[in-house]
């Protein structure tokens, strides 16, 4: 029943930018978050674009730069979250953030991610993209969630 309700995107992925698709709306989004970094822990202040102020604690993350763990509070932020972070503000903005039904996802390019993730970004971007919302991930090279 869900997959009769359920809706199609695409999301065609590189390290420096993924591009989600709809119909026939359309959002590119650069891989990097921006986070204030404060005592509570870290949150989320942009995504893929730098704020129009800056101000102190805020430092930019890439998802696809080295290994680290932000947060010098009571809530530390991994990597994993931020990708979730970015792909859940990627649906909403696209789908609206009033939609309900969560969107069956195809994934183009995840090999483009291997030299960064070494044999990894499949099961990555699967559970980051079902934690931000979506209903079944199918990858270009027939891996399905």
């Amino acid at each position: 029943m869900v997959r009769f309700f359920s809706h199609a995107m695409t999301v065609h992925v590189s390290p420096e930018a993924f591009t989600f698709s709809s119909g026939t709306a359309s959002v590119l989004l650069h891989t990097f978050l921006y986070l204030y970094d404060g005592p509570e822990g870290a949150r989320v202040v942009s995504v893929g674009e730098v704020p129009a102020q800056l101000s102190a604690g805020v430092v930019r993350f890439d998802l696809f730069g080295g290994a680290k763990r932000l947060g010098n509070g009571k809530a530390r932020i991994a990597n994993g979250e931020c990708l979730e972070a970015f792909l859940r503000f990627a649906i909403q903005r696209l789908e609206g953030r009033t939609t309900m039904v969560r969107p069956s996802v195809r994934v183009v390019g995840a090999e483009n991610l291997d030299h960064i993730l070494h044999g990894f970004q499949i099961p990555l971007l699967r559970q980051a993209l079902e934690a931000a919302g979506a209903h079944r991930v199918v990858f270009e090279d027939g891996h399905a969630a």
